[in-house]
């Protein structure tokens, strides 16, 4: 065995499969749900297998418990930033310096900011 991962598909729910060589086995992890799952087998099919009856209970649990089981997408907001043209200059060299773009280190700022206080 090797230690490629492949994309699966169980039970409609989306999943990561890589082959472990240090313990012979295949490891399968589900992906957008809000908790980690993750299942251990000599085989795919054992995988897959047991990732229907897993998620099978999980998504009942989750019901019976009333949490949400899938992963929230984080929404991007967009907004216009006028700023003067003279910060042009500073931007363009503290972007530089912290080797991001211009939209990452205008929404970090205020992050390291509110952190300060």
């Amino acid at each position: 065995m090797n230690n490629d991962s492949t994309l699966a598909n169980v039970a409609g729910q989306p999943a990561v499969t890589p082959s472990v060589r240090e313990i012979n086995r295949f490891r399968e992890r589900f992906t957008g749900l809000s908790g980690y799952y993750d299942l251990v087998s000599d085989s795919v099919q054992g995988l897959h297998k047991e990732g229907e009856i897993s998620l099978r209970e999980c998504l009942k649990n989750c019901a019976d418990s009333g949490i949400h089981p899938y992963a929230e997408q984080e929404k991007i907001k967009t907004f216009t930033l006028q700023y003067p043209e003279l910060k042009r200059e500073r931007l363009s060299q503290a972007t530089a310096r912290n080797e991001t773009l211009l939209n990452a280190f205008i929404i970090e700022m205020p992050d390291e900011t509110l952190n300060q206080r």
